[in-house]
């Protein structure tokens, strides 16, 4: 070492510190933010390392998150949404507003701001710049200001300040039209749980049906909650949304028992004309093709009449998942699954039946209260058109009578939905369970 120059010294180093940030990056070693020092902070940020929260159970890595990166006083129009500014200004700006639609709705408030900036990077980017103004939560159709279409022919809402957007997506619009009740079951004062909450609520907003990173969207939100918007949460002495839920005893949604229909709001076109309450889907968007129909009856509709069409997607089928905010494609629509649950969907009966997964439909059936167990006899005797039959790893819908094409279904890999026949045990030696629904 004595005789090593200054300049190999320097080289010298330079190799250890190297080698220290390839450990570092290459290894599975974790950190909590609140034990890093300012100067390690520093030295991660720079050099794009990142870390594990386990105090937060995140599921995925996550940015080291500066506090000190941006000041939520400054003008919103010079704040820019990259350094969390934007969002911490929106906090201050309209945080008592969320609480009070945490109260009306049950909706967790710092859920609200979470979306904001994963849907629009609060305002500044994508339909919020173009024309769809105040609409910082991605929601289509009509506001109650109107609304704006794309270029490419969709229709986006339009608001006449950022508190109407506010009330309907955590209102009767998006997440209180019945597809998310499922979620607020996690929302008790007695056992709240936000991240059972938004995993069962990112499940039907966004799945992975539909090409997402479902708990990586459940990470980044709980990281935006537990950083920047804890941040404001803190220096202005509020409550967390389990905190607000626990102490003013905040039921499961809100002043609105789940189950039952909010008040629409007929400014944003959540009733129809003869005042009628509408199915929504997850996007908020009304679903009328084939609302009031039978099970049976939408299931003959959006299946091919033949056996012929194995690699081709009724164009009905298509037009009913897009209708309830899904695009599909071949593979998807050659799921047992996915086809039985947008023939269930799009007659209205059910907007919470599960999207895909026949094991997990089973599941769904088993517990709901509003369908009950027909007893598999082996034959039609005792069968109505609409039964559902299904094990872990099919499922079909029975349409009635005795003949050949007695069914519908579609199966995973091989053909879209067409009419079959009903059987009653699975290949793989399961007896099907049949259920029916008691509307």
């Amino acid at each position: 070492m004595a005789g090593r120059s200054r300049e190999g010294n320097r080289i010298f180093h330079s190799f250890l510190c190297f080698l220290f940030l390839t450990l570092i990056l290459s290894s599975s070693i974790t950190f909590n933010v609140s034990a890093l020092s300012d100067l390690q902070k520093v030295i991660f940020k720079e050099n794009n390392i990142m870390f594990w929260n386990p105090d937060e159970n995140l599921v995925y890595c996550q940015p080291v998150y500066d506090a000190d990166r941006s000041d939520s006083t400054e003008d919103p129009a010079n704040i820019s949404s990259s350094g969390y500014g934007r969002l911490k200004w929106a906090v201050e700006q309209y945080g008592e507003y969320a609480m009070e639609m945490q109260r009306e709705y049950g909706v967790p408030w710092e859920v609200v701001f979470a979306q904001m900036q994963h849907e629009s990077s609060v305002g500044t980017a994508g339909i919020a710049t173009s024309g769809a103004t105040n609409n910082w939560l991605g929601i289509t159709k009509s506001g109650d200001a109107g609304s704006w279409t794309s270029s490419s022919g969709r229709q986006w809402a339009v608001f006449s300040s950022v508190e109407s957007s506010i009330k309907a997506w955590a209102g009767s619009r998006v997440l209180r039209n019945g597809y998310y009740d499922k979620s607020f079951s996690y929302l008790s004062p007695s056992s709240y749980n936000l991240k059972g909450f938004l995993t069962e609520m990112i499940h039907h907003y966004a799945p992975a049906s539909d090409g997402n990173d479902e708990s990586h969207y459940v990470s980044t939100v709980l990281g935006l909650i537990n950083g920047p918007i804890a941040d404001v949460r803190k220096k202005l002495g509020w409550q967390s949304s389990e905190e607000l839920a626990k102490s003013e005893n905040i039921q499961p949604g809100g002043k609105h028992p789940i189950g039952d229909r909010i008040p629409t709001d007929q400014s944003i076109n959540t009733v129809d004309s003869n005042n009628k309450s509408v199915i929504c889907n997850r996007y908020g968007e009304e679903i009328t093709n084939y609302n009031g129909s039978s099970i049976a009856e939408v299931g003959k509709k959006l299946a091919w009449g033949d056996e012929q069409h194995y690699n081709a997607v009724n164009p009905a089928f298509a037009e009913a998942a897009r209708a309830l905010g899904i695009n599909p494609t071949l593979g998807w629509s050659q799921d047992c699954g996915h086809f039985a649950s947008v023939v269930i969907r799009s007659t209205g009966i059910d907007p919470s039946f599960p999207e895909t997964g026949s094991g997990r439909m089973k599941s769904y059936l088993e517990s709901s209260s509003s369908w009950t167990q027909i007893e598999n006899l082996g034959n039609t005797s005792n069968l109505e058109s609409g039964d559902v039959f299904v094990v872990n790893g099919h499922i079909m819908i029975y349409t009635g009578g005795t003949g050949k094409y007695n069914a519908v279904s579609a199966s995973q890999g091989d053909y879209t939905g067409k009419i079959s026949s009903i059987y009653f045990t699975h290949k793989s030696g399961q007896k099907f369970s049949i259920f029916r629904h008691k509307g």
